[in-house]
């Protein structure tokens, strides 16, 4: 999914977000994560990390954002990432980074976590690691529960607690609408208030695939569940007013992503997604994007 592009000695990788189509919480595990099953669609917003190696064997990093949510110091995951490789190979050599942050933070579209991916495949390739694909995915496990994702393929079925991944070749039809409220949620505390239901949505990411396929998405939008909507929702009201925003303005499937806060609807074609685009009525402070599925070529 992540490719580096070279030019005049920059690496740069282009960084997708993701939106969850379904997401099914099955349980508490003993390590304290929870158990999930999502079908998981990386979409065309993105982010830009680019680098150039350093012989002093530093690595310092550049974030700009519009909005100033992103750290650059060692709590970001790029830097993370950066430690991690430096741990694991023992190469003493250093990067000039750069993050270009487009996907607000917090909102369930995996930002963070693509641009730990991105670092990996960025640094395993300029500082000549030739770490195999399998040794980047467990790394990218041990940094966080769904980087993995952004190593392989745009479509997968993600379970345990998001770095088990069944890679899909399925292509997905039509565009999204991805509305972006001025607030994040805390994954941590939208599933503090998760309630399992007493028949967990096992195999429901199949059958959400199944539909999309199909392009039946008034289908999909009646049966298609994020358990942690219901939490997110009792955290923040607004995020119910988007999903009605949306389906006010002709949506027929709508869902949150991840732990929130942004809501998104599924279109069948770029025309019904303008109709529902130009329908729209939103407070102050909401974003709306109007995005393909990712492609990488």
């Amino acid at each position: 999914m992540l490719k580096v592009r070279r030019h005049d000695g920059l690496f740069e990788v282009a960084t997708p977000a993701k939106i969850n189509v379904g997401l099914s919480v099955l349980g508490k595990r003993p390590d304290g994560y929870h158990e999930i099953e999502s079908l998981v669609v990386a979409i065309s917003l993105t982010d830009r990390l680019s680098g150039r190696p350093m012989a002093d064997g530093v690595v310092h990093l550049t974030v700009e954002s519009q909005n100033g949510e992103t750290p650059a110091d060692e709590s970001n995951l790029v830097m993370k990432a950066a430690r991690l490789l430096q741990r694991q190979t023992g190469v003493v050599r250093g990067a000039a980074l750069l993050l270009e942050k487009h996907i607000p933070v917090g909102r369930g579209l995996g930002g963070g976590s693509s641009d730990a991916a991105a670092a990996l495949v960025l640094l395993n390739e300029m500082w000549d690691l030739d770490l195999s694909g399998e040794k980047l995915a467990e790394l990218a496990a041990s940094l966080g529960s769904d980087v993995a994702f952004f190593l392989g393929t745009s479509v997968a079925i993600m379970r345990g607690r998001g770095e088990v991944l069944q890679p899909r070749p399925t292509r997905v039809p039509g565009w999204v609408i991805l509305l972006s409220p001025p607030f994040g949620l805390a994954t941590k505390d939208v599933y503090a208030l998760v309630r399992p239901g007493l028949t967990p949505g096992v195999g429901r990411a199949i059958l959400y695939e199944e539909w999309l396929c199909r392009g039946s998405l008034a289908e999909l939008g009646r049966q298609l569940v994020n358990d942690l909507e219901a939490p997110a929702r009792s955290l923040r009201g607004e995020v119910a007013d988007l999903r009605g925003a949306l389906e006010t303005a002709g949506a027929v499937c709508v869902s949150m992503t991840g732990s929130g806060s942004a809501v998104y609807a599924l279109a069948a074609s770029e025309e019904e997604a303008k109709r529902v685009m130009g329908n729209l009525r939103l407070g102050a402070g909401v974003e709306a994007h109007l995005l393909a599925p990712w492609d990488a070529d």
